[in-house]
């Protein structure tokens, strides 16, 4: 985790991807899956980070409707508490109600269950996630970006006492990304017996 932290702070993070200037949606997709990650895996220390990572997404973006942007904008949303959850995700209801929310419904509901999971109610987000799982490519990334709400579902299914519902998706990440799918099948193999 020291080790990818530093990668971060040297290489990805807003005002080092700025120069050279990379895409906008890359610098901030990148840079909250990356803190997300360390997030879950238990790092601590990040609010530093997160708190720039909010600032870059005020200014590249400020309102919603860019859907990629607006998963990810909800990590940092909630990993620095801001106040405009409530408001982002209206905009984003009037976004699908209008049709102009490509994706449909799925970002509205990734946001609502990254807000569940980071309030701790790791049922809801359960909920909001569950049905998700097999559409999530509708968001659009790459694998490994889509990969950080499998991580986010799997985390929340450990926390709650739900190993069953992660099992098979760790299995089945076990052949291309081990790590960190391999401690979580420990622990849910554990919670089992």
């Amino acid at each position: 985790m020291d080790k990818a932290l530093e990668i971060y702070q040297e290489r990805i993070r807003p005002t080092v991807s700025e120069r050279p200037p990379l895409p906008p949606l890359n610098v901030f997709t990148d840079s909250a899956s990356l803190l997300w990650r360390l997030s879950l895996a238990g790092k601590a220390g990040l609010e530093p980070h997160w708190r720039d990572l909010a600032s870059y997404s005020d200014r590249m973006f400020p309102r919603a409707g860019i859907h990629f942007a607006d998963v990810h904008w909800a990590l940092v949303a909630v990993a620095t508490q801001r106040e405009d959850f409530d408001q982002r995700l209206a905009e984003l209801e009037i976004l699908n109600a209008s049709g102009k929310l490509a994706p449909g419904p799925i970002v509205v509901e990734l946001c609502r269950g990254i807000r569940a999971f980071a309030g701790g109610d790791y049922e809801e987000e359960i909920l909001a996630f569950e049905p998700l799982m097999p559409v999530i490519t509708k968001i659009g990334g790459s694998n490994a970006q889509r990969e950080l709400y499998e991580d986010t579902y799997i985390v929340a299914c450990l926390r709650s006492g739900h190993p069953d519902k992660a099992r098979p998706i760790i299995s089945r990440r076990l052949d291309h990304r081990p790590p960190p799918n391999e401690p979580w099948l420990r622990q849910a193999h554990y919670m089992q017996s």
